[in-house]
């Protein structure tokens, strides 16, 4: 295994993520196969209200393992607040971490909670590790790697440690820019007019980074003619003449 293999699943993974389109299973696979996890991977987000006392939902991507059922999930959400790694106050502040460093595995194993977050399957996930991929909004990122007969090395940390770099990123910009999508959509047009459309939010909000249409259409895989199909109906509805005005208009709404 190359950490250079791993960068080039992340940038993959950032690629589809920065695009809206689905990664976990790419990451999941990829990792299966890059760093030769015997025992299952997992990429989990965790919906939350507020910290890992009031989680909602939980969706996880399995390779390696049979998928898990809603019985399991839930089981991973009454425990994971005793988790070793999970339950710390200052869990979003670990980046990459072996449970191995925080509890002595063997005392660890067929605890209540580590048969409900690594005891998933045949129960051989003896040695698991994860990386967190950041809180985005009320959604925590992480992937949990499990292997059977042999603890991760500090080398395999310090690659677990690259995928990080381009996806954490690219998962914060997808929440940055669906945020302001929302935010665009609560832009008070005239009277009668109707709110943006979330395809409009989107081109309005490239259109105030200064992008030409032809840039907005390849972006969104659009034609330029309905990039200025998608303006004139922004420009409709904000009762505005122009690109420049309906940039500031946009501005001012998120003041």
């Amino acid at each position: 295994m190359r950490e250079d293999d791993i960068l080039r699943l992340s940038m993959k993974c950032a690629d589809l993520a920065v695009h809206d389109e689905e990664y976990a299973a790419t990451l999941a696979d990829g990792l299966e196969r890059t760093m030769k996890v015997d025992a299952g991977v997992g990429v989990i987000t965790w919906h939350l209200d507020g910290d890992l006392t009031d989680l909602t939902t939980v969706d996880i991507t399995v390779a390696g393992a049979p998928p898990l059922e809603p019985d399991d999930i839930r089981t991973q959400m009454a425990v994971a607040p005793r988790h070793p790694v999970f339950g710390r106050p200052d869990w979003s502040l670990v980046d990459t971490f072996r449970v191995s460093d925080f509890v002595s595995l063997p005392r660890f194993w067929d605890t209540e909670v580590w048969l409900g977050i690594h005891g998933h399957g045949d129960r051989s996930g003896r040695y698991p590790a994860g990386v967190n991929l950041g809180c985005h909004g009320n959604a925590a990122v992480f992937v949990g790697v499990h292997r059977a007969h042999q603890d991760f090395t500090d080398d395999d940390m310090e690659a677990l440690h690259q995928l990080r770099g381009p996806l954490l990123p690219a998962l914060a910009f997808r929440h940055a820019w669906d945020d302001a999508a929302r935010r665009l959509q609560t832009v008070a047009p005239a009277a009668g007019s109707g709110r943006l459309t979330p395809r409009e939010a989107q081109v309005l909000a490239l259109l105030t980074r200064g992008w030409t249409n032809r840039r907005i259409g390849h972006w969104l895989g659009i034609s330029e003619r309905t990039v200025r199909k998608h303006l004139e109906n922004v420009y409709a509805k904000l009762e505005v003449s122009g690109r420049t005005a309906a940039a500031t208009r946009w501005q001012g709404s998120l003041a």
